[in-house]
């Protein structure tokens, strides 16, 4: 995933309220995940697993590593 400089502005200005945001949503899907049934159970924690590696991609745009280099694979 490629990202303009505005964007990776945007995100390193409002990288903790994004964290916060996505790190409550993950504890809301953990509560609800007994809920859930059995068979779509994977679903959701494969889904949860994606909000994890998007925390990951933000805080990794939110460092100073050189940017344009990371690929987030």
């Amino acid at each position: 995933m490629k990202f303009t400089k505005k964007e990776i502005f945007w995100v390193k200005r409002n990288e903790p309220m994004i964290l916060q945001i996505l790190e409550k949503r993950i504890d809301d899907l953990k509560e609800q995940i007994l809920d859930v049934p059995d068979e779509k159970r994977d679903a959701l924690i494969n889904f949860i697993k994606e909000y994890k590696l998007g925390i990951g991609i933000i805080k990794e745009l939110g460092s100073d590593k050189k940017v344009e280099e990371w690929t987030g694979i």
